[in-house]
């Protein structure tokens, strides 16, 4: 299977269109990805889409504020959002985005439901395949663990020297815990290592761009 099948795979899941197939997700809601392009070198892996995404039907538009005003300055130390196109442009470039749960799950009264395993299951490792990137990014304690079967700490504290084996390659991996202002207090928490988790990300990328 090449990259492009699975993709259309994906944005034609069988639960769209099974009322009795249950995946978590919102009723509404339908899958994103970003495209996927030779020139990618890094893989990254959020929880799921937020509603602007699913909202606005693209994970990369600059009203997409975790798209613009998280991961855009996480990746690039240079970010600046009235540059954005210029930056979304070296993003498409570098980055193939995909989710642990590749549609919004819905809310609560608490925010967002949590993800599902079901589509992580049925997609994650093939597009990791496919992919075959150089470093892998990994946020939030879902495609954590799912990937390197630690707890998020535990894959933090090996960021710098961790890796995983994908078709007899070493894929370096990061791991950052989720972004979101919601998750703040894990963020201030020096274990975390929030701030130099980044540092690391911006550097790496950086070098990739480089190369």
């Amino acid at each position: 299977m090449e990259i492009q099948e699975l993709l259309e795979s994906i944005h034609n899941c069988p639960y769209l269109a099974d009322e009795k197939l249950h995946c978590g997700r919102d009723n509404f809601a339908h899958p994103h990805t970003t495209a996927a392009k030779d020139s990618q070198k890094i893989m990254l892996v959020t929880r799921d889409p937020s509603n602007q995404a699913n909202r606005l039907k693209s994970v990369l538009d600059i009203e997409n504020s975790f798209f613009s005003g998280k991961i855009l300055p996480i990746l690039f130390n240079e970010y600046d959002i009235n540059e954005f196109e210029t930056f979304r442009k070296r993003f498409e470039k570098l980055v193939y985005w995909t989710h642990y749960q590749k549609c919004f799950p819905g809310v609560t009264t608490n925010g967002h439901k949590q993800p599902t395993k079901t589509c992580a299951d049925r997609y994650l490792t093939k597009e990791l395949e496919l992919i075959n990137p150089d470093l892998l990014i990994l946020v939030g304690s879902h495609s954590i663990e799912f990937f390197t079967g630690n707890k998020q700490l535990q894959a933090i504290e090996r960021n710098g020297h961790n890796s995983i084996e994908v078709k007899g390659q070493s894929v370096k991996v990061i791991s950052l815990t989720h972004p979101s202002n919601a998750n703040n207090k894990a963020k201030n928490d020096p274990q975390y290592k929030f701030t130099e988790t980044k540092s690391l990300i911006k550097d790496s990328v950086r070098d990739l761009e480089t190369i």
